[in-house]
């Protein structure tokens, strides 16, 4: 039996990008995936069993292991071995934070848009359908996810107060709560019932089965 690799991930920044000068000057801080597989056929397992089987990945931008030539490179060998990466908004924001970084490595170009290629970006999809722009706290409150820790604005804060343990706390939940989200076969949004074939992982699953 097949197994279908998953990454689901999240970057924090220092600032956020200007109109001016786009991401030029935005530094990632934290990045934080969480890998795990699911088989290719039949029933997926269940969600919390799942994620819990999964690998979690925390990126430093200023700390670099030993052997690796870049600080996210950690995470861009998960984005390697996935079937499918994750995210939410990432392909306007947290990819175009990352680029710089890829840099570091020979075929920067060819392997940043090979990861972005088998991305699926849940806040894209749910924007295309329902022509809003859809908050990961108000799709966590509706399908009763809970909450996020706290905002993007805070991060910042944390980074800046080099409070490591809360920043990457809450970008660890923010993975954990996209994963789930994600996982959902129907999310709510506004009373609306939309299925998990426009956001999902299990839509995505399903369409790699049938090849």
């Amino acid at each position: 039996m097949g197994m279908y690799k998953v990454v689901v991930f999240d970057c924090e920044t220092d600032s956020l990008p200007t109109k001016e000068f786009g991401f030029r000057y935005t530094e990632c801080t934290c990045a934080c995936a969480l890998a795990f597989e699911m088989s290719t056929i039949g029933a997926s397992d269940n969600t919390q069993t799942l994620l819990d089987s999964g690998v979690s990945i925390t990126c430093w931008r200023d700390v670099i292991e030993p052997g690796r030539r870049g600080p996210f490179d950690q995470l861009f060998d998960a984005f390697d071995a996935a079937h499918l990466v994750v995210g939410f908004n990432c392909l306007s924001f947290d990819f175009p934070v990352l680029k710089k970084y890829y840099n570091c490595r020979d075929g920067a170009a060819t392997r940043y848009w090979s990861h972005r290629i088998k991305t699926l970006d849940v806040f894209c999809r749910l924007r295309d359908v329902l022509d809003t722009w859809p908050k990961l706290s108000d799709l966590l409150r509706e399908n009763g996810l809970g909450s996020k820790l706290t905002t993007g604005d805070n991060a910042i804060v944390m980074w800046e107060a080099q409070r490591r343990v809360e920043l990457e706390d809450y970008c660890r939940v923010d993975v954990r709560k996209t994963a789930e989200l994600a996982l959902l076969p129907v999310v709510i949004f506004k009373h609306l019932l939309i299925p998990s074939s426009v956001y999902g992982i299990e839509g995505e699953r399903l369409k790699s089965s049938r090849g």
